[in-house]
Parts: C-alpha cells; structure tokens; sequence
C-alpha cells in the first residue's frame, strides 16, 4: 500500500509540474512582433510584449491605414455582392505578412505596414455564385519549416493555401 500511495503522489506531482510549465510557456505572449496563432499565442493571451507604445506616446497614436470588410478588387468582379459589416475575424502576422479572413470569408494577405493587399484567395465556384459567403473568426498558419500553410475554413470546407501565394494545395484533400 505505501508503494502505490507514495506512486501515485510523485505522479500527480509530475502531472502539476508539467501542468505549471505547460501553462507558464502558453502565458508569454506573442513573441518576437509575431502573432502567428489565433488570439497571439497558443494560451490566447492576446498580449504582445511590444515597448513602441508607451504612457507617454499613447496620446500621439493615429490611424495609419484601414482595410475594407471587402477588397475593392472583389467588388470590382462582384459590384452588387452582399457581405456583412460585422466583421468577427483575429488577422495573424508571420514574417512580417498579415493574413486575415474577409466578411465573405476568404482568406486574404496583407502588408501590416502599409494595409497593401498581397493576395485574396480565388473562391471554390466561378462566377458570382464562388463569392457568397459568410465571416469566419479568422485563419490558421501552419509550417514544418519549409511548407507555410495558411488554413481557413469556408462554409463545410477547410482549404489549405500557399502562404506566399495564396494558392490551395492540391494535394490537401479534394484539390486543396
């Protein structure tokens, strides 16, 4: 009995250490001017431990660029498109590009610096009919070191696109 009672306390103290660490690695924040997860950092701390912006200059903010619910290049192809302004969406930055979900729900890149789009995601459907949709809550990012997936789900699908291009993998389920 004492074997197992003693057994079973270093495995719980086990499981709170890894449980401690696990949950102080979470709660660093963003990292490096980076937001690469939904909500900063994969404890959703939505904290960045940036120092540009501080009690003595937070009064001189300005807006320095804004983006549409929409990209003019859409509505352009689609001038009488129907979209939501209530726009749900967390954009992630990785290595320096900003990636985001639209109010029709494709996913979209973007220079952080100067709001420049990079790409916008073809819909799955030509025609009009490709660009009906709804927000979504944002992307994903997803790298094995070399391959940088952007995720994002529209309607039942998730689709895999080329982070650079915004290109859908082929060979990610049925032709991407």
């Amino acid at each position: 009995m004492p074997f197992k009672h003693a057994l079973r306390i270093l495995s719980g103290l086990a499981f709170l250490s890894w449980v401690g660490v696990t949950f102080a690695i979470a709660q660093q924040g963003a990292t490096d001017g980076q937001w690469s997860n939904y909500s900063g950092d994969l404890g959703s701390t939505k904290y960045a431990p940036l120092d540009q912006i501080n009690s003595e200059n937070v009064g001189q903010l300005r807006i320095a660029w804004s983006r549409p619910a929409v990209d003019q290049a859409i509505l352009d192809r689609v001038p009488d498109l129907s979209y939501t302004r209530n726009l749900i969406a967390t954009p992630i930055m990785v290595d320096g590009v900003g990636y985001t979900s639209n109010a029709i729900g494709l996913a979209e890149a973007f220079d952080p610096g100067t709001g420049e789009t990079l790409w916008i995601q073809e819909p799955m459907e030509e025609g009009v009919r490709g660009f009906r949709g709804a927000e979504t809550r944002g992307v994903a990012y997803w790298t094995d070191g070399a391959d940088r997936r952007i995720l994002v789900q529209r309607g039942q699908y998730l689709i895999a696109l080329d982070a650079t291009t915004g290109q859908p993998y082929q060979d990610f389920g049925e032709n991407g």
